[in-house]
């Protein structure tokens, strides 16, 4: 299996290296419940910086984990 250029024994390998880190979680689990404008989102989650819940976004995107939306 091959994303990002980087090459994966398994597919849990793979989800462990997608879903690694402190933030990209407690993202998803607040997104499952129900879809978030960006300033809800910051808002539920207030000890994440701009800086790094832009970032996590963006990886969560383009791992295909989360969509955007245009309103």
């Amino acid at each position: 299996m091959t994303q990002r250029g980087r090459l994966y024994g398994c597919p849990v390998e793979f989800a462990l290296d997608a879903l690694g880190g402190k933030w990209k979680t407690v993202i998803l689990a607040r997104i499952k419940q129900k879809p978030l404008r960006y300033s809800e989102l910051r808002r539920q989650i207030p000890s994440l910086s701009d800086k790094m819940l832009t970032q996590r976004l963006a990886a969560l995107v383009e791992i295909g984990f989360v969509t955007l939306e245009n309103s």
